[in-house]
């Protein structure tokens, strides 16, 4: 079930609830009404009925997002909301440290990304376009605005990531995967990329959080590279 698709069922279900309870108030109240008071009383009931799902739905929604625990069981499989760090390699074979933002509602997910270089300075940044959860699999589809400072204009790019979750009704605590610039003059392979937490972090914190996980991963990487320039 979608998470749509269960925020219906559960505002359904608290209205029909709720209007059982007040149908039978109300037959207690009034045991000698006519068949023409007991009809009118069904339509005036089917009205309200209408009117309670309304606004439920808005309270429901309205509490949804300061809730993570009703949040997360809502969306179940499809949860990814939070801020995730971790590594990629690029085409020539270098290693960067990633930060991606997943901004996600009942029926959206968006995504930002910044690449830093061993410096902890932002190389490059990107935005989805699009990006789609199958559940099943456990896959990310997504389609990416790419802006690099050297090129004039910024690049779009494709990306598929597999999750790494505990069973297939829960969200992904880890991804690995890649993404390929449509002009074909970039793939970054994301060799991890782990969710540091269900909040939406400033960038700054979310970046010192992935250079102190992978920093050491980082440095061997730098130390390997330059024993390799210097060597004959």
């Amino acid at each position: 079930m979608t998470p749509i698709a269960k925020f219906h069922s559960y505002v359904i279900a608290l209205t029909v609830a709720l209007m059982f309870v007040a149908v039978n108030v109300v037959a207690k109240l009034i045991p000698g009404a006519s068949h023409g008071g007991l009809a009118s009383g069904f339509v005036i009931a089917a009205l309200s009925s209408v009117g309670l799902y309304q606004l439920l739905a808005k309270a429901i929604l309205t509490v949804l997002p300061k809730w993570e625990w009703l949040f997360k069981f809502t969306l179940g499989p499809w949860y990814l909301k939070g801020t995730w760090g971790g590594v990629v390699r690029t085409k020539t074979g270098k290693l960067r440290i990633i930060v991606e933002k997943y901004e996600q509602s009942l029926d959206h997910l968006a995504i930002r990304g910044w690449s830093f270089g061993h410096d902890g300075n932002i190389e490059a940044n990107w935005t989805t376009q699009s990006a789609q959860v199958s559940v099943i699999p456990g896959e990310l589809f997504c389609f990416y605005q790419v802006n690099v400072p050297y090129k004039e204009n910024a690049v779009e790019s494709l990306g598929r990531l597999q999750f790494d979750r505990p069973d297939h009704n829960t969200g992904p605590t880890m991804m690995t995967g890649y993404t390929v610039d449509t002009d074909a003059t970039q793939k970054l392979r994301y060799e991890e990329l782990h969710k540091l937490s269900y909040r939406l972090l400033e960038l700054d914190e979310a970046r010192r959080l992935t250079f102190d996980r992978f920093g050491d991963k980082l440095s061997k990487e730098m130390a390997h590279e330059q024993v390799a320039a210097t060597s004959p």
